[in-house]
């Protein structure tokens, strides 16, 4: 299952016209709360954020795999894994702009969409245990007539 909180209107941009209707699940429109982040995180869920850099030009995603936020301050820190250095990095929530957390990530850049991904097991993953369980009860069967 994917749910998402998204700063762009779905089917409003002139760039991207989407050839399918909103799904129930994406809250469009919506910037991103540091709330929607920790909560998806408590859950175990994969959490992807797209960036979007102080200049403006450029777009990126990470994975974040932490979030501590100061709703009073609009402060917090936050632990980003980037899949170009695949290594986690600590970033500071800087405050807020337009409704989105901004970081200090890169020279800066504030995440407008998160995405999250519920962990779902792969067929492949499924056959092999499924395999497994084939196994283990042949092994029980023949310990017990033996």
């Amino acid at each position: 299952m994917l749910s998402m909180q998204d700063f762009y209107a779905w089917n409003a941009s002139a760039v991207i016209r989407n050839k399918v209707a909103k799904p129930d699940y994406v809250s469009a429109n919506t910037a991103p709360t540091a709330q929607f982040i920790a909560n998806a995180l408590n859950a175990n869920d994969a959490v992807e954020a797209y960036l979007l850099y102080s200049n403006g030009k450029v777009a990126h995603y990470v994975t974040i795999k932490g979030i501590r936020f100061d709703t009073d301050t609009g402060k917090g820190t936050a632990t980003f894994v980037d899949p170009l250095g695949g290594q986690p990095t600590p970033v500071d929530i800087t405050g807020f702009s337009a409704g989105n957390l901004n970081t200090n990530y890169s020279g800066g850049a504030s995440i407008r969409a998160v995405y999250v991904e519920a962990p779902v097991p792969e067929c492949s993953t499924m056959l092999m245990m499924a395999g497994g369980l084939f196994l283990i009860s042949i092994c029980v069967k023949m310990a017990t007539s033996a």
